[in-house]
């Protein structure tokens, strides 16, 4: 079974906005210049797509029983995965609600 993206329609975008802009905090960061509601939800997404990929597509071709993997696509895999690591961390250094975040890792 494959998970399914939430955030895929403008529908589900502006009712998760609309959520977020009723936080305390998240309308404390914000300002005239800042909308953090619509940034979160880029964020959010964004690492939503990726968890997917790795999920539904890149960690599937690991873990199949009966898949005979060369080398080169194990490690053309473990790239894959790398790749979406990346665009995963890209979203949490860049985002302003979480930038606490990086003084944790």
């Amino acid at each position: 079974m494959k998970l399914k993206k939430q955030l895929e329609s403008q529908v589900n975008w502006e009712h998760l906005k609309k959520v977020l802009s009723k936080s305390p905090s998240v309308q404390q960061q914000s300002s005239d210049k800042d909308d953090i509601a619509s940034e979160l939800v880029h964020h959010l997404s964004d690492i939503e797509a990726s968890c997917l990929n790795l999920v539904n597509e890149i960690l599937p071709r690991l873990t199949k029983k009966d898949a005979i993997m060369s080398e080169e696509e194990i490690e053309d895999t473990l790239l894959d995965i790398g790749e979406e690591l990346r665009h995963i961390l890209y979203h949490i250094e860049n985002n302003k609600y979480y930038s606490y975040l990086k003084d944790s890792v």
